[in-house]
């Protein structure tokens, strides 16, 4: 079973064409109907300054999200009619001033989610916690596209970061569509438990290539850099083009306090990655 939905967040107008352009890649190989999702804020009024906010004032700054929307319904509509699939676009009101609340609800009806990663530093008016508040409330796979590059191939040379976690599990499920599909997956075990060594990967690459999967099993451990580090530094070796993995099997607090593998991928990452929680 493939994806038949897809929702892609396009509320970063300066990524939309990244973004679209990698929602489009997978919605044609998947015979899947894309979503274009944009969402009006509602303005905030803090009780301070309650009274200088004018009628006029709403107006303006709804306005300016409306031409926002329009500027990426049009680019929308020019990609998914040139790619020939089944594409609809939805312009949605959020009830406050964070838009994550509305993508949330509307990523819950769907196979697969498509947004962007949020650069902190950029002026993409979308919060900074957008990717993992999508993760951990939607229930839904996230695909992520990284704040720079483009991105033509997606899902040729796949690497899995496999710890046997619940989390990882779900993610290499939730992606399988994308690994039957894959010229290569390459389960990546770092730092395998002691039990495990010498056989970490193997069951789990067993039951892939039962699918179809066309699968080899790497193990590496590291004790100077970080799991996180590794992932990144065998993709890169590796040459691979999308990354599977589980997010925050710990707390995000606890990762934000010691580190974690989901944490630094999701700050770091060079190319898109299928992650689940």
């Amino acid at each position: 079973m493939g994806y038949k939905t897809i929702v892609v967040s396009l509320n970063d107008v300066d990524r939309a064409e990244v973004v679209l352009n990698a929602a489009t890649l997978i919605a044609t190989r998947q015979e899947a109907h894309l979503i274009g999702l944009y969402v009006i804020p509602a303005v905030q009024v803090y009780p301070a300054i309650a009274m200088q906010i004018t009628p006029e004032i709403m107006d303006s700054q709804r306005q300016f999200y409306e031409d926002r929307a329009s500027e990426v319904k049009a680019l929308f509509d020019k990609v998914t009619s040139a790619a020939g699939i089944s594409a609809e676009w939805h312009q949605m009101d959020s009830q406050g001033s964070i838009i994550a609340d509305a993508v949330i609800a509307y990523a819950r009806n769907v196979d697969l989610v498509v947004a962007g990663q949020v650069d902190p530093d950029g002026e993409a008016m979308v919060e900074v916690d957008m990717i993992e508040r999508l993760l951990l409330e939607s229930g839904r796979p996230v695909l992520v596209i990284p704040s720079a590059g483009k991105f033509d191939e997606i899902g040729q040379k796949v690497t899995v970061a496999w710890n046997a976690k619940r989390e990882a599990t779900r993610a290499v499920f939730d992606a399988l569509p994308l690994l039957k599909q894959s010229k290569k997956t390459t389960i990546l075990c770092v730092n395998p438990d002691e039990d495990e060594d010498g056989i970490a990967g193997t069951e789990i690459a067993t039951t892939l290539a039962r699918h179809g999967v066309n699968v080899e099993v790497q193990r590496s451990v590291v004790r100077d850099i970080s799991v996180g580090d590794e992932i990144l530094a065998r993709i890169s070796d590796s040459g691979s083009d999308l990354v599977v993995m589980g997010g925050y099997g710990k707390s995000r607090m606890r990762e934000f306090l010691f580190g974690g593998a989901s944490r630094d991928i999701l700050h770091h990452m060079t190319v898109p990655v299928l992650i689940s929680h």
